[in-house]
C-alpha cells in the first residue's frame, strides 16, 4: 500500500488541497467538549486535518505510511509524526484521549479492518474518544471495479476500497459505546475526476469503561466462585511445566493455586480492574504475575499452553472477538479451560433489578443502559467455539444452584453484581445508596425460602477444548 501513495503524493503532490476534512470541525467540538488534550491521527496523510486539532491546543500524533505525504507536511511544533505502518507501529498502550481517522478504515479488507480497530482501542485511554469518517454504500464508488469482499471493490490496483452502511459500521465498532453515527459530504478536488463530493459515513463514539470493583470485598464475598475455581484447576491434571493465561484473575485467590501447581511454568493473571489487581499483586512471586489488562485488549500470539478463566466470561460481551484473541495466544494443541455464568443464572437476582429499574424514580435513570452480562446458551455457544478453529470441543450447562445467608446475599449483590448499575446511576449517592437498599430487599422477597434462607440459581457453561 505505502508504493501506491507514494505514487500519488509524488506525482499530484497535496491531493486533498489545504483545506481540512468537512468533519473536522464537528469532530473537534466532540473533542472540546470532552477535554482531549493527546490526539492520535491514524493515517495523517500530509497533516490538513491534524494542523486543526494541534492549533486547537492538542497534542497531535499523526501515523502515515507515505514518506512523500510527510514531505509535504506542515512543520507543527505539537505534531509529532510517525512515518510507519499504523499496523506495525511501537506505541505504548492507552496513551491517546481520542483519536481522529479520516478515509483510511475502508481501505483494508475486513480482516484487516478488525486489526486495524483493535489497535485503536488498544492505543485509546479508558472512556477515551473516536471518531472515524469511511466511504458509504451512497458513494458514486460504490460496485466500480473488481469485487474483493462483501461491498469491497478495487477500481485501481493496490487500492480496494469498502463502502460502509450504517449498520455495517456500528457492528464493527460494536466493542466501543456508539453515541452517534451519521452521514456527511465531504468535498474533493484531485485527480482524473475532478471536483466532486463523496458521501461519507462517520461514527462518534468512547471506549467501553471497564467496571471498578473492591478486590478486598470481592475476596470476602466470593467463596462460590473460589469452590468453581478449585473444581475448575482440578479438571486441568496440569504437568507442573504449563505456561498459563488466567482470564479476569480477580482478587489473584484461584490464580495463586494455578501457580502452585505449575512450579517450573508460569502464571500471568489478568484483570480490567484495578481494584482487583491491587489485591491480587500481594501475591506475586516468581512464577506468578498479575497485570492490569482488559480482556477485550488481548494481543498475545502463541505463548501459552493454557488459557483458564474461572466466573469471568459472562463480563465480556464479544465472544467472537474474544475467542479468536484467545486462539492466537495458544501455542498448537494449546487448550482453553473456562467457567462463566450461562443461560438461566441469577434469575431471582436479575428479576428483582429489573423490576427496581422499572420503579417510577429508577425508569428515567436508566434509559440508554446496556445490560452488564453475556449469558449464551450451550448451543450457541459450543458453535462459536467451533467457529473460531477450536477442536475436541465441549460445552456443558451446569447446575450450581446456591442458598445464601442474609449476610452473604447481601455481599454477592454488592461486589461485583450491582457495581454496573451504580456506575450508571453516576454521583449522588444518596440514589445510589436507595437503588442499592431496594435492589437488596426486592431480591430478598423474591429469593427468601422457608428456612428464612435465600435461594439463588446458578447456571454456569463450563468449556474445554485444544486449538
Amino acid at each position: 500500500m505505502s508504493g501506491y501513495w507514494d505514487g500519488r503524493y509524488k506525482a499530484e503532490g497535496k491531493i486533498w488541497g489545504r483545506e481540512p476534512s468537512s468533519t473536522v470541525a464537528y469532530a473537534l467540538d466532540a473533542f472540546r467538549r470532552d477535554g482531549v488534550k493527546t490526539l492520535l491521527v491514524p493515517g495523517a496523510g500530509y497533516g490538513r486535518n491534524a494542523v486543526v486539532f494541534a492549533r486547537s491546543g492538542m497534542e497531535v500524533t499523526g501515523v502515515e505510511i507515505s514518506s512523500e505525504a510527510l514531505q509535504l507536511a506542515e512543520i507543527d511544533a505539537r505534531i509529532r509524526y510517525i512515518q510507519d505502518s499504523f499496523i506495525d507501529v511501537p506505541v505504548p498502550r492507552e496513551s491517546f484521549d481520542a483519536i481522529y481517522c479520516y478515509n483510511v478504515l475502508h481501505l483494508f479488507r475486513k480482516a484487516d479492518r478488525q486489526v486495524f480497530i483493535s489497535k485503536c482501542r488498544n492505543l485509546l485511554k479508558r472512556g477515551g474518544t473516536i471518531f472515524f469518517v469511511v466511504m458509504s454504500e451512497m458513494d458514486a464508488g460504490f460496485g466500480m471495479g473488481a469485487v474483493v469482499e462483501e461491498s469491497t471493490f478495487e477500481s485501481k490496483p493496490g487500492k480496494p476500497v469498502h463502502y460502509f452502511t450504517d449498520q455495517d459500521l456500528r457492528e464493527h465498532f460494536q466493542d466501543f459505546d456508539i453515541l452517534e453515527t451519521g452521514v456527511a459530504g465531504d468535498h474533493e478536488d484531485h485527480g482524473e475526476e475532478g471536483p466532486h463530493i463523496h458521501k461519507v459515513r462517520y461514527v462518534l463514539a468512547k471506549k467501553r469503561r471497564t467496571y471498578e470493583f473492591d478486590g478486598e470485598k470481592y475476596r470476602a464475598a466470593s467463596p462460590h466462585q473460589r469452590e468453581w475455581g478449585d473444581r475448575l484447576i482440578d479438571s486441568l491434571c496440569l504437568k507442573g511445566n504449563e505456561r498459563i493465561l488466567d482470564l479476569g484473575c480477580g482478587d489473584g485467590t484461584t490464580t495463586a493455586k494455578l501457580a502452585d501447581l505449575v512450579p517450573e511454568g508460569h502464571v500471568l493473571g489478568i484483570d480490567a480492574s484495578e481494584g482487583m489487581i491491587a489485591a491480587a499483586k500481594p501475591l506475586e512471586r516468581t512464577n506468578l504475575e498479575f497485570r492490569r489488562l482488559d480482556i477485550g485488549d488481548l494481543d498475545f500470539d502463541g505463548q501459552f499452553d493454557v488459557v483458564f478463566s474461572n466466573a469471568t466470561l459472562h463480563w465480556v460481551k464479544n465472544h467472537r472477538r474474544m475467542l479468536a484473541a484467545v486462539y492466537k495466544s495458544l501455542q498448537p494443541r494449546g487448550r482453553i479451560r473456562f467457567n462463566f455464568a450461562g443461560e438461566g443464572n441469577a434469575e431471582n437476582m436479575i428479576a428483582a433489578i429489573n423490576r427496581v429499574i422499572a420503579l417510577p424514580e429508577y425508569v428515567g435513570l436508566f434509559r440508554g443502559f446496556e445490560w452488564p452480562w453475556y449469558m449464551p446458551g450451550i448451543k450457541v455457544y459450543r458453535a462459536l467455539v467451533e467457529e473460531t478453529g477450536f477442536r475436541d470441543v465441549r460445552v456443558e450447562l451446569q447446575n450450581a444452584d446456591r442458598t445464601f445467608t442474609e449476610d452473604s446475599l447481601v455481599k454477592f449483590i454488592d461486589q461485583p453484581s450491582i457495581v454496573p448499575f451504580l456506575a450508571f446511576i453516576g454521583d449522588n449517592a444518596a440514589v445510589k445508596a436507595a437503588f442499592r437498599d431496594d435492589v437488596i430487599n426486592e431480591t430478598k422477597a423474591i429469593a427468601r425460602t422457608a428456612q428464612d434462607e435465600y435461594f439463588e440459581t446458578f447456571r454456569r457453561v463450563d468449556v474445554t477444548a485444544i486449538k
